[in-house]
């Protein structure tokens, strides 16, 4: 129970969602936008509001971390049969095919993670990146299963 926002329970995923990208934009100086379509907590899961509220804060600690940035939008868009994430950022950019090597899997444990996350739920993330052409992280979570009836 620690380790699951409370804000999560207590408002949903929209408005956690946004309380992080309030706090990730003050503490980084980082321009960032927000732009939520469909998503109804109610129809969420618990499983899927921590899945996506955590693959948002590991792509904006990676955003922190290595882009170099000026610029993040993030975009939420939940339809019945799944909910996506993108988190797009305008940095440095990185040589995205090279992270799948094996003896680089010890330096992108962020990207990692939230594949991890992703696939426990029968999801999937993909990170689009090259250098000088900023990061682009896609992340889609299946609703049926993880669902309320």
């Amino acid at each position: 129970k620690g380790l699951r926002p409370g804000v999560l329970d207590d408002l949903g995923l929209e408005v956690a969602l946004r309380r992080l990208i309030e706090e990730f934009a003050l503490a980084s100086g980082l321009q960032v936008d927000l732009h939520v379509h469909g998503v109804d907590s109610a129809h969420l899961s618990p499983q899927v509001e921590l899945t996506v509220y955590r693959i948002a804060q590991e792509a904006l600690t990676n955003v922190t971390k290595h882009a170099r940035a000026k610029t993040v939008s993030v975009i939420i868009n939940a339809s019945t049969s799944d909910l996506s994430l993108i988190i797009e950022d305008n940095g440095r950019g990185f040589d995205a095919g090279a992270t799948s090597l094996p003896d680089k899997a010890t330096t992108h444990l962020g990207l990692h993670g939230m594949q991890e996350r992703a696939a426990l739920l029968n999801g999937d993330v993909q990170i689009e990146s090259k250098p000088g052409q900023g990061t682009t992280v896609y992340a889609k979570i299946p609703l049926g299963a993880g669902a309320k009836a």
